[in-house]
């Protein structure tokens, strides 16, 4: 198997997990070599393609947690563009899936976290878990568990949300 099936497989894997059917979502490569490359997905094959294709080539790949509005399809559909000048903005979510928090020690940029600090992250991570569950916040992203993902250097936990964004920012 091929480094690049490989890699194929987590990120479906990850797909599966994170992005519902139907949803339109940004995929988002920064530090390429042809800057920002941006583009929206409502093809879950396509993503996958896409990211495996990103992934190596900048310093990260991301995509948007949360569904966004289908109008962004019409800026790249199903695949990404070089040199990105409009990208998706907190005013294009439509709904709140999934709520993440990213647990990182204070430190300067460019600095791994310590084993201390590294295991200090994942504690906090379990008790905000706990403390979402105790507060009546829907399961975390599969039924029983909590979606806790740590790194070298930092810790972060999500749950799903299903909260209307317009709603919680009028809050």
């Amino acid at each position: 198997m091929s480094l690049f099936t490989t890699r194929r497989a987590h990120i479906r894997a990850a797909v599966e997990i994170l992005v519902e059917p139907a949803a339109i979502v940004e995929l988002r490569g920064l530090g390429t070599l042809r800057g920002v490359m941006s583009g929206y997905f409502d093809d879950a094959d396509k993503l996958v393609d896409a990211a495996a294709r990103l992934s190596g080539a900048g310093i990260g790949v991301y995509a948007t947690i949360n569904p966004v509005t289908p109008d962004l399809l019409a800026r790249a559909a199903n695949h990404v563009n070089p040199y990105a000048r409009h990208t998706t903005t907190e005013r294009d979510i439509l709904r709140l899936r999934r709520l993440l928090v990213d647990l990182d020690p204070v430190r300067r940029s460019g600095i791994s976290s310590t084993d201390d600090e590294h295991h200090a992250a994942l504690v906090r991570a379990v008790k905000i878990v706990q403390w979402l569950r105790a507060r009546g916040w829907p399961e975390p992203m599969t039924p029983g568990t909590a979606v806790i993902s740590c790194m070298a250097s930092t810790c972060a936990t999500m749950t799903r949300a299903g909260v209307c964004w317009a709603c919680a920012c009028s809050r």
